[in-house]
């Protein structure tokens, strides 16, 4: 016997604090009862004493591959869960924008709809104007909130005319001694 709590106590009393470990009991005192208490507590395994070495590490192996296999189902939902929230936002700004005719809502929501996607905190949306072959600024939103900016902003970014000569994103980080090209944000940013 376990000085203090015994396995089943134990069991019951990782639950709350989120310790979900395999727990393999060990124990003398065998029944149905215990085995059935057992397996509602979401022990992994009962073996009753004494115990095989054998069976020992086979219980350790088994109980350790279905907490893998839990943990790999769980990540496997939480990215699904993502991609499924992904998937949603597009639906949104891909409804958006076959209802709305007035181009400043639109771009304003593929903004929105990008920072949600990638969790930035702002960004800015560029058009390239093919009659003057110029990037112009059409929206920017910050932590702030939203600015939208003219039709007539031209662009003086060098990394976003990069992207547009490159056809390539980029991701930008500022020199960690604090000297930027003019022009570029002074944080990450992905072009």
């Amino acid at each position: 016997q376990m000085p203090g709590l015994n396995g089943l106590e134990l069991k019951k009393a990782l639950a709350p604090a989120g310790n979900n470990c395999p727990l393999i009991l060990v124990t003398a005192e065998g029944s149905e009862n215990i085995a059935s208490q057992a397996t509602l507590a979401g022990v992994a395994y009962y073996l009753p004493k004494p115990v095989d070495v054998e069976v020992m590490l086979s219980a350790i192996d088994q109980a350790l591959t279905v907490e893998r296999l839990r943990r790999e189902r769980a990540d496997a939902l939480a990215a699904l869960e993502q991609r499924v929230k992904q998937l949603e936002i597009l639906e949104t700004i891909g409804r958006t924008l076959t209802s709305s005719l007035e181009m400043n809502q639109v771009l304003n929501r593929v903004l929105a709809a990008a920072l949600g996607l990638t969790g930035a905190d702002g960004g800015r949306l560029y058009l390239f104007d093919e009659r003057s072959a110029q990037l112009k600024l059409r929206n920017a939103r910050g932590p702030a909130g939203t600015a939208t900016l003219m039709p007539i902003d031209v662009v003086d970014d060098p990394l976003a005319m990069q992207v547009v000569r490159t056809n390539q994103p980029f991701v930008f980080r500022p020199a960690a001694s604090g000297v930027n090209p003019a022009g570029v944000p002074d944080f990450p940013a992905l072009y």
